[in-house]
């Protein structure tokens, strides 16, 4: 979309203002409320790093199946519980992008992900899951419906120590999407000498249309007394020119 890269973070956009300290603690206390409802994943196989979910997230759920189940036992709760952080973040995301924007029908409204603080996870690009691009919305729309994808990170807290996200606006040739992590030692290499890192601050939003190869990031140790806590959504901007949001 025309201008979009003025705001995407990947292309040298800025993070943008959103909630407050205080409107991020209030969140961060109500999800620890919600542990109840969290589901536990897996970021790292081979590693055993664990991570929760708020949420029917998309890219988790192995079958549409499995997606709709997990969305029924959540969604009411999420719009219950923060409907009013929606309202503000399509507000948000509209007066930036000029878009309007609304919580798709029949899917799963943004949701959170949920790290706690691990002393014996190491940090590095084996530790941080996928490096992939944002394709959820492949599950629910047809590409040809699709006019521009979004996505949408708002951390409400971080380890004391900061995180973010590695991104490479580059590949380098043979790298075949969906590994966790190349395993050759020289494409390895690659991927850890041109990574580039975005640091997140809470309340902050962060804008980039999914298409640049990124993966999470915790650069230095944490500790159990450390959250790392984002809000997370894509959307899809449809012929009705509108932008629908999901998890």
């Amino acid at each position: 979309m025309a201008g979009f890269q003025d705001i995407d973070c990947f292309q040298g956009g800025k993070s943008h203002p959103f909630l407050t300290s205080a409107e991020c603690a209030a969140i961060h206390e109500k999800i620890l409320s919600l542990r109840h409802r969290w589901v536990e994943r897996e970021v790292s196989r081979p590693l055993n790093i664990l991570f929760h979910t708020l949420g029917a997230a998309t890219y988790l759920m192995p079958t549409q199946a499995v997606y709709s189940a997990e969305k029924e036992k959540s969604a009411t709760v999420l719009r219950t519980e923060f409907g009013g952080l929606y309202e503000a973040l399509f507000a948000r995301i509209e007066a930036l992008t000029g878009v309007p924007c609304v919580a798709a029908r029949e899917l799963s409204p943004p949701g959170f992900h949920i790290y706690r603080g691990n002393e014996a996870a190491p940090t590095g690009l084996a530790a941080g899951g996928n490096i992939h691009l944002d394709l959820p919305h492949l599950r629910h729309f047809q590409p040809s419906d699709v006019r521009h994808t979004l996505s949408v990170t708002v951390p409400i807290v971080l380890p004391s120590a900061g995180a973010g996200c590695y991104y490479w606006r580059k590949l380098p040739p043979g790298f075949q999407y969906g590994l966790a992590v190349p395993s050759a030692p020289e494409m390895l290499r690659w991927f850890d000498e041109n990574k580039m890192f975005l640091a997140y601050e809470a309340g902050f939003m962060v804008l980039h249309d999914g298409m640049t190869y990124h993966q999470l990031a915790n650069p230095v140790k944490t500790t159990r007394g450390d959250w790392r806590i984002t809000l997370q959504g894509h959307a899809v901007l449809l012929e009705d020119g509108i932008y629908h949001f999901f998890f």
